[in-house]
């Protein structure tokens, strides 16, 4: 078993309470950054919470997607993916092709933690979407 308790502490030091087994307990000192923003999502609005949700999961099979493109070309070689007709240097279009899918996995991975920040606050504030009047 295996349970964390953060106790805060001033100049944002804390202790944490590590339970290991049920009959020993350790405790570990450590320190941090807390601070508060505020994120704009980029042409993203949303009625509901449900729809957050549902744009989360949308993004998560977009990454499942890339990854296994990424995959596929892991275990081909270049004549296997190149035609030959193309008259393309093979790395060349390899790197350029996996540029792609390496900023669509970095960009909606980014928009994925904006959106569970978004989630949060909103389970805070009692699931409640206030949009500002455009």
């Amino acid at each position: 078993m295996h349970l964390v308790n953060k106790q805060r502490r001033k100049n944002n030091w804390f202790f944490e309470k590590i339970t290991v087994h049920l009959y020993k307990t350790h405790y570990i000192m450590g320190w941090g950054t807390e601070f508060t923003t505020e994120v704009f999502l980029n042409r993203l609005t949303f009625r509901t919470k449900k729809e957050v949700e549902e744009k989360i999961e949308e993004n998560l099979v977009s990454i499942e997607d890339a990854k296994k493109r990424l995959q596929m070309f892991i275990a081909s070689t270049p004549q296997d993916i190149i035609d030959p007709e193309w008259k393309v240097q093979p790395i060349d279009w390899l790197v350029n092709n996996t540029d792609v899918w390496f900023e669509i996995i970095q960009d909606t991975t980014k928009e994925n933690v904006l959106l569970a920040l978004y989630l949060e606050y909103l389970e805070e504030n009692g699931g409640v979407i206030s949009t500002k009047a455009e």
